[in-house]
């Protein structure tokens, strides 16, 4: 259990999760899966989320006023460093990749920025969604146009339809982190979706969200034309909602951290047992 707990807190899941994500968007395309695209991804989601939660963390001890401790930072701090230089050994490998991780390494930026408290960067009323619907944009950028990256060109329609599928599939999954989020972000002053719309119009947005899903599930299609895939992508879409549903009342971590996160493998996961 200890050794799933530190899976799960350093982000090592989630990082998987990602992997997962971009081995889906190879399937997708129908692209050759290139096992160092999927390195790098894993590498550079592991630092950005070990750098996010070193963050949260300096910012709870700053306010409450705790002695800072480098053991109290040190699993974070080594998966940072060590993920990093995992990312600069992949693109000294691949440094045509440089360009598009270093696109991505400032959308990842501008999501920390205002977790920095140095910074005081706050956007104007109802504004949070902004914050929310940067993740969804960061996620699918990471895993669609780094995995696709070489070939957008050639796949162009391809790629687009998989990148607004992948968004809205991204932007369901913050909506539910969101939502738990609400009471500490309001205490952070972070806004986000959840912060700024009540429950009752989040569930409604949920279910827009949802629909623009499924319609780009269908556009997906006329480039994809594997009915099992979609059917398969449509049935986790579902799913994500009913988990939103349950969301509403208390969940505890491994709900969130393990089952939430965790459909991001049973989407690829699904796709991969249909071609066997």
């Amino acid at each position: 259990m200890r050794i799933l707990n530190f899976i799960l807190s350093h982000s090592i899941f989630i990082a998987f999760c990602a992997g997962a994500l971009v081995y889906q968007s190879y399937l997708l395309l129908d692209l050759p899966f290139r096992p160092e695209v999927f390195g790098l991804v894993f590498f550079a989601t592991l630092a950005a989320y070990n750098t996010y939660w070193m963050l949260c963390k300096l910012s709870n001890d700053n306010k409450e006023k705790r002695p800072l401790t480098f053991s109290a930072y040190s699993g974070y701090f080594i998966l940072f460093v060590a993920s990093t230089i995992a990312v600069l050994d992949y693109l000294w490998q691949m440094p045509s990749f440089f360009p598009i991780v270093t696109i991505a390494s400032i959308l990842t930026f501008l999501y920390l920025l205002p977790v920095i408290s140095s910074v005081k960067f706050r956007l104007g009323k109802n504004t949070g969604f902004i914050k929310t619907l940067l993740l969804a944009f960061t996620w699918s950028f990471f895993t669609v146009l780094i995995p696709a990256y070489g070939e957008i060109v050639a796949h162009l329609n391809e790629v687009i339809s998989l990148f607004f599928m992948r968004f809205f599939f991204m932007l369901m999954l913050c909506v539910i982190f969101d939502s738990r989020d609400v009471s500490i972000d309001k205490l952070r002053n972070l806004p986000s979706i959840a912060t700024d719309f009540s429950k009752k119009t989040l569930t409604i947005i949920m279910l827009f969200v949802l629909v623009g899903y499924v319609l780009s599930l269908f556009g997906l299609h006329q480039f994809v034309g594997n009915s099992i895939y979609m059917f398969l992508l449509l049935l986790v879409g579902s799913l994500t909602f009913i988990i939103y549903l349950l969301a509403l009342k208390n969940r505890g971590y491994y709900f969130y951290y393990f089952l939430v996160d965790g459909l991001m493998i049973l989407s690829a996961l699904s796709l991969y047992m249909a071609t066997i």
